[in-house]
């Protein structure tokens, strides 16, 4: 081994979208269809199943029943809601091929009671394939929502006219 070659770092093998300290885009994962509004005040089962029947219907998954009972499982044990005012709730689940989310925008923050004094200002549904890939993929796009739904980006969400708006400005707060 030469003294030169030990100077030059080692790059590695893995492509830059996968490295482990690379943001995932929530952008690249959410699309229009699956953000809805709720200007009226309802419920976090409501606003959870209306959710789950969007990606069960975009990701072609038989039982909202099944997927919502799961989701609702998780909401029951520790709570999802940031300090930020997202709600997080989400789920693993073998029929799954890829990550999917769905976002609640609420004009109206709404009241989670797990976190009694933390208005609940939008909600996104995550939901996880059962497997090892998916898992590390899980926990970049976790450090990612966190650093994204910040107060004034969950604020510019609330206010925004339609679901084209909201991931318009999702875009722009990622860059």
């Amino acid at each position: 081994m030469s003294p030169n070659s030990m100077a030059e770092p080692i790059k590695p093998s893995w492509p830059s979208s996968s490295r482990p300290n690379t943001p995932v885009k929530v952008s690249g994962l959410l699309d229009a269809a699956c953000i809805k509004r709720f200007d009226a005040a309802q419920g976090k089962d409501e606003i959870l199943k209306s959710l789950v029947s969007l990606l069960c219907d975009r990701e072609h998954l038989a039982s909202v029943p099944e997927v919502l009972s799961k989701v609702l499982d998780r909401e029951r044990g520790i709570s999802t809601t940031l300090d930020s005012g997202l709600s997080l709730p989400h789920t693993r689940l073998r029929a799954l091929s890829k990550i999917s989310l769905a976002l609640a925008v609420f004009s109206h923050p709404i009241e989670d009671s797990k976190t009694p004094g933390v208005p609940v200002k939008a909600m996104l549904l995550v939901l996880v394939p059962e497997n090892a890939e998916s898992a590390a993929a899980y926990l970049k796009l976790l450090r990612s929502i966190a650093n994204l739904f910040q107060g004034a980006l969950l604020e510019e969400i609330g206010r925004a006219a339609g679901s084209e708006e909201v991931l318009e400005q999702i875009r722009r707060a990622e860059r």
